[in-house]
């Protein structure tokens, strides 16, 4: 057998190892980052891609984060967010979320131009990048300085008209960095609309959205012009009838909302005519009920030795009657309210004296109060 005919038999065969098209080699040790910062200028696109794309893996951790802000990688994703290559406007949106992830790449974003050039791809007209600039947005606004930042930029507004328009994903990231800022000041979601937005996304079909309307609803009702705001765009209606929704994660963010809603008076009145009591009577009974049959089936699993019922059913049975005995507390306040609730009594006085739940008792505790208070 010649040597040609080795060589062309052992070129015919399938690499077993083939090497990553995307991969970029890394310097060794503190010059990565360096030299990614270095790639990322460079007027070779595939030399960009590839630099981000490493970026977009090193800097989920927190010590590669921190060396990619000492090597100053944010002005170099700056440039790159303004590109007209989808992959490298996307990518760079992504990295810029893994950095906003920690509190120092919050603060680096919010001292850079990269915050506003966010909000434009917010609006590109590629999914994936508009997805990556939301989630960017989202993860810089989960803490109060991050939220702060964005509420600077004035990219409230923008937020609202992504969560009534994008599709179902995208709508949950505008709603969560929404939320975000509110929860720090509502005042200019207030002004721009964002109730009306919440109130008609409670009926959307995706649970993930009604879930993440409710608890802005939660967040804009939290100051007393949120509340007045809620009543007057009919949010008690929906948000009695997520009392009951299929997805159970929107059960108490509903009451918790409602909760908020009315301290008001008026959004006691809406509760009331809504058939709130009626509802949250059947939740704490039922609710009750649940948790002595997931008893019994965790006593029951225990005895046979295959473990236990998953912690997420009984986690959802304690969140849920606790949010949803604080709406009772405050629609009790009103006279009307306080009479529909008398039913309770015997179920909440067996609520009051749970031994292994402080918040569930102290919860059911100040509930029987308001209830049983007399003028």
């Amino acid at each position: 057998m010649t040597n040609t005919t080795v060589l062309s038999a052992f070129a015919a065969k399938a690499n077993p190892n083939p090497a990553d098209p995307t991969a970029l080699t890394l310097a060794y040790g503190d010059r990565t980052m360096p030299k990614l910062r270095l790639a990322l200028a460079s007027p070779d696109l595939i030399v960009r891609q590839r630099a981000l794309i490493s970026l977009r893996t090193l800097v989920v951790n927190p010590d590669n984060a921190a060396a990619a802000l000492h090597a100053d990688t944010v002005s170099g994703l700056s440039a790159c967010l303004d590109a007209s290559d989808e992959l490298v406007r996307s990518t760079a949106a992504a990295v810029c979320e893994a950095l906003a992830r920690l509190a120092p790449g919050k603060a680096a974003l919010a001292a850079s131009d990269v915050l506003p050039k966010l909000a434009q791809l917010a609006d590109d007209d590629k999914r994936s990048v508009r997805a990556a600039a939301l989630g960017a947005l989202a993860a810089q606004a989960d803490d109060p300085d991050g939220a702060h930042s964005v509420l600077t930029a004035g990219l409230v507004p923008l937020l609202v008209d992504k969560a009534a328009v994008e599709e179902e994903m995208l709508q949950i990231l505008a709603l969560e960095a929404l939320a975000g800022c509110v929860r720090q000041d509502a005042a200019d979601a207030l002004r721009v609309g964002a109730m009306d937005v919440a109130v008609a996304l409670l009926g959307h079909e995706s649970g993930g959205v009604r879930n993440a309307a409710a608890l802005l609803i939660l967040a804009l009702a939290t100051p007393f012009e949120g509340k007045i705001i809620a009543v007057d765009s009919a949010a008690v209606p929906p948000l009695v009838v997520a009392l009951c929704d299929d997805e159970l994660a929107v059960q108490p963010a509903a009451a918790r909302a409602l909760m908020a809603v009315t301290v008001y008076n008026g959004g006691k009145v809406a509760a009331l005519e809504a058939g709130a009591p009626s509802i949250l009577s059947d939740i704490i009974v039922a609710e009750l009920e649940a948790d002595t049959a997931v008893d019994e089936a965790v006593a029951a699993s225990l005895a046979r030795g295959d473990g236990s019922p998953p912690v997420p059913q009984r986690e959802h049975l304690r969140e849920l009657r606790v949010s949803a005995l604080k709406a009772v507390t405050t629609i009790a306040e009103h006279p009307l309210g306080r009479r529909a609730f008398l039913p309770l009594v015997d179920r909440l006085e067996e609520l009051a004296a749970v031994d292994d739940d402080p918040l569930l008792a102290r919860s059911a505790a100040i509930a029987l109060q308001v209830i049983q208070f007399t003028p």
